[in-house]
C-alpha cells in the first residue's frame, strides 16, 4: 500500500461561536502506518508461499479441525462473527491477530479482488508472521 493516497474523509464537528449550529470541517484520514505495511507484506508472503484459508466459514473449519496456527480478523467484522471466531480460537488455543484495516483492505493485502473478513494461516511459508519460533516447527 506504499504510495497510495487515502481518499476517505472524516467529518469533525466544532461548535461555532456566532450561531447555535455546529460547523463541520473536513479533513483527510491519516495514511496507514509502517506497521500495517509490514503486516501487509507478511500476509502477501503467506498467500504466495504458505497455506491460508480466506473467509469466516473456512477459518472456522480450520479451527475446528485443529489445523490453524494463526487467525487474522478485519476491523469491521460483525460482532457476532468476531465473538464466534474468538471462542473457536480460544478452544483451539490459536492466537488471533486483529488487522487494523477493513475487510476490503485485508482482501487487497491478500492479493484478492474481494473482501476478506477473516483468514486462518496453516503454513506460514517464507513469511515470519508466526514469529521467529515458527522456523523450529
Amino acid at each position: 500500500m506504499k504510495g497510495n493516497s487515502v481518499n476517505e474523509i472524516v467529518a469533525v464537528a466544532s461548535p461555532s461561536t456566532t450561531t447555535r449550529h455546529s460547523t463541520i470541517r473536513m479533513r483527510k484520514r491519516e495514511p496507514a502506518t509502517s506497521e500495517m505495511e509490514g503486516t501487509n507484506e507478511n500476509i502477501a508472503a503467506v498467500v504466495k508461499s504458505g497455506e491460508c484459508f480466506l473467509g469466516i466459514r473456512q477459518t472456522l473449519r480450520t479451527l475446528h479441525r485443529g489445523r490453524a496456527k494463526l487467525v487474522i480478523i478485519a476491523s469491521n467484522i460483525s460482532t457476532a462473527m468476531r465473538i464466534k471466531l474468538e471462542q473457536s480460537a480460544a478452544i483451539a488455543m490459536v492466537e488471533i491477530q486483529y488487522y487494523a484495516g477493513t475487510n476490503k483492505e485485508l482482501g487487497i493485502a491478500c492479493g484478492k479482488s474481494f473482501r476478506v473478513s477473516s483468514m486462518s494461516i496453516t503454513d506460514a511459508g517464507d513469511s515470519d508472521i508466526l514469529g521467529p519460533s515458527s522456523a523450529d516447527n
